[in-house]
């Protein structure tokens, strides 16, 4: 598991509470304290050798011998650091060398009005190399990626099973959205359920969902 972008923890803290004891749980952050680091080490099952701290900016993983230490071990990347284009583009670079085949990057902030050019590097980034990611979902300002070849698994595991999936964690309700045709953007939304069924297809075929 990978965190670039910490803070006070929050939601970093996710990672670790769904890391098995066998999995490496590394934090990158230039102002991570203490306070922060022991929250962060007590959420993990593992040995204390299975978390790692880095304080610095994320350019301090995009050395070489940490690149070729790690190359596509990651399952889990959460990307919330610095939230200018032009360093969530070094960020996917260093995400997409890290990445294992069946990893998931989640980007924070994505389609949020107040980081526009988030939204903007991702898109930009997919379309200078489709080889490299695929959008699959996104809501709650976050974003979904993972490998091209695992996409249609996924989304097969959104539009089937992630629902159940959330109504076995939440009371809340929600609703999928998949408002176009799979060859203009075939990712899935999700949204709180507001006078809207549980799947919404296209505006011309709303209660058919089109993957």
């Amino acid at each position: 598991m990978l965190e670039i972008g910490v803070y006070k923890g929050k939601s970093a803290t996710l990672s670790p509470l769904h890391a098995t004891a066998q999995e490496h749980c590394l934090y990158v952050d230039p102002i991570l304290n203490e306070t922060t680091n022991a929250l962060l080490q007590s959420c993990h099952v593992g040995e204390e050798d299975k978390t790692h701290f880095i304080k610095s900016f994320s350019e301090a993983i995009t050395t070489p011998q940490f690149l070729s230490q790690w190359h596509k071990s990651f399952h889990w990347i959460h990307i919330d650091g610095e939230h200018t284009g032009m360093a969530l583009t070094d960020d996917l670079k260093v995400a997409d060398a890290l990445l294992h085949r069946n990893g998931i990057v989640c980007l924070d902030d994505f389609l949020s009005p107040r980081y526009p050019q988030i939204s903007q590097s991702v898109f930009a980034y997919l379309a200078k190399d489709p080889t490299s990611f695929a959008l699959v979902l996104c809501g709650f300002n976050k974003g979904y990626l993972c490998r091209p070849y695992l996409a249609p698994f996924l989304r097969k595991y959104i539009q089937e099973k992630l629902q159940a999936d959330l109504q076995d964690r939440t009371e809340d309700q929600f609703t999928l959205w998949h408002s176009t045709l799979p060859d203009d953007l075939n990712c899935f939304g999700i949204t709180p359920r507001e006078n809207a069924p549980p799947y919404r297809g296209p505006d011309w075929m709303p209660d058919k969902v089109i993957y």
